[in-house]
């Protein structure tokens, strides 16, 4: 997810350098959303941060909308233009195996979270 393109909210606090309110983000035009973000990379930082965060803690570990996860590693990335995004790698308890279980399993686990439409 890159936190540049405004596809997810800001957060009251400060951004370029003066404090706002929920009142005023709200009101923010995607284009005004990508001008603060830009202007002000250490607030997309933080907003990213705060999003991954959510979303591991909720999704991943509290939903468990993947399975019960044994163990994660993730690493914050930066593309050329400044924007944040994250791999993760996550072990699912009872997930097929590559080399143990064949590959129609394999291929219907993944299929059952992968897709490439947009909810």
């Amino acid at each position: 997810s890159s936190g540049i393109n405004a596809e997810w909210p800001l957060r009251p606090g400060q951004a370029r350098g003066q404090p706002v309110s929920m009142e005023y983000l709200e009101n923010l035009s995607w284009y005004d959303k990508h001008e603060v973000l830009r202007s002000d990379p250490v607030t997309a930082v933080r907003m990213f941060k705060r999003f991954a965060t959510a979303i591991i803690n909720q999704l991943i570990m509290k939903d468990k909308v993947l399975g019960e996860c044994e163990a994660r590693a993730g690493r914050d990335e930066f593309q050329g233009r400044g924007s944040p995004h994250l791999h993760m790698l996550l072990k699912i308890l009872n997930a097929p195996e590559i080399g143990v279980d064949d590959i129609a399993t394999i291929c219907a686990f993944i299929d059952r979270y992968i897709t490439t439409k947009r909810p």
